[in-house]
């Protein structure tokens, strides 16, 4: 396989040179399955493919026209990363002008480059699995799930003016806290943090379920934590 790749280096065997054009470019797409379900999931992502891009392009001779990351809508669930991508020279139809049958082999072609592309140029980062990017603030949010009474609420108060102990607490776990804030209205209690550096899965659990443990110590569950939309 060259390292310039062209169309005519991949078809030119099977199809009439006549057919093949160096002129132009001909484009394609690929398509990457992840596990991403986060923000924080693609903002790694896109770091990690606009490097892959650079180096692909430079040793491929193929040129990219976008790289769209489609997140998963919850853990557990499949999303996709869609790649546009183009390679030089282009493909005359025949004389006979049968569409279908060019359709046909056009989307074969097509087939065939993103294959290449996969198994020859694949991304050597764990994109099925991505990590959760250290410099994305995330908000965790959730409803006590407790009577709010006037002394949880003085101790959910207390903690939003005071987030020393919580804050050295989610330190150990490898995170930075940026703040805490209680709604009142929505009785809702919001947690910003970011990571010290990129977050596995595993991490990410155990950091909340050191969370849950510390709030069910102040007599606040928070089982149904989420992080908040972006």
């Amino acid at each position: 396989m060259p390292k310039k790749l062209t169309l005519r280096d991949v078809i030119g065997r099977i199809i009439d040179e006549k057919l093949i054009s160096d002129e132009g470019k001909l484009t394609f797409l690929a398509t990457l399955k992840t596990s991403a379900y986060e923000e924080g999931h693609v903002n790694w992502l896109k770091r990690n493919f606009e490097k892959w891009q650079k180096e692909t392009e430079k040793i491929s001779g193929l040129s990219f026209n976008y790289i769209q990351i489609n997140k998963a809508s919850k853990k557990g669930v499949e999303g996709s990363v869609a790649i546009g991508m183009n390679i030089s020279g282009s493909f005359f139809s025949t004389p006979a002008g049968n569409f279908a049958f060019m359709g046909n082999v056009m989307s074969a072609i097509r087939k065939t480059l993103a294959e290449i592309v996969i198994s020859c140029y694949a991304p050597k980062f764990d994109y099925k699995n991505p990590l959760f990017d250290a410099l994305h603030v995330h908000t965790y949010v959730f409803t006590p799930a407790c009577d709010i009474s006037e002394s949880c609420t003085e101790r959910i108060s207390r903690l939003t003016v005071n987030d020393v102990i919580f804050g050295g607490i989610v330190g150990r776990c490898g995170a930075i806290l940026q703040g805490i804030q209680y709604d009142i209205n929505k009785d809702q209690i919001f947690v910003s943090l970011r990571w010290k550096k990129h977050a596995t899965e595993a991490e990410r659990d155990v950091l909340e379920k050191v969370f849950q443990a510390y709030f069910s110590g102040m007599g606040i569950d928070c089982q149904k934590l989420k992080i908040q939309p972006q």
